[in-house]
């Protein structure tokens, strides 16, 4: 659906509760018509669902992430924004860690269920 990109997370900061991620591109991309060398991703809730696939549960300075959009789930509530499912890798180390938005998933549980 999207842009692939990989690269190497060069430093985490903190906006209204989640992190940000700046990300030294592997290689060049366009950005709103710019040629941009790095770039920030903005923890969603699609990729943090797919950084726990992952069982990945925050990304650290030095990791190597690819990312890509496979689409987007719709909104359950009227208003909301819609969800964007994400297919990640990550190397930390020398181990590899896969995940997907997808993967993630599960149904949420409402009073009723509960109740039986």
């Amino acid at each position: 659906m999207g842009n692939a990109v990989s690269g190497t997370i060069k430093r985490i900061f903190p906006i209204e509760g989640r992190n940000n991620y700046v990300l030294d591109l592997d290689k060049p991309a366009q950005l709103n018509g710019e040629t941009v060398e790095q770039i920030t991703i903005g923890e969603s809730k699609g990729f943090v669902m797919a950084l726990q696939a992952a069982g990945v549960y925050g990304l650290k300075e030095g990791d190597w992430l690819a990312a890509v959009c496979t689409g987007e789930t719709p909104p359950k509530k009227e208003g909301h924004s819609p969800m964007l499912n994400f297919s990640l890798q990550i190397k930390r180390g020398s181990s590899m860690r896969e995940g997907r938005t997808e993967d993630a998933t599960a149904p949420f549980v409402d009073a009723a269920f509960w109740k039986g």
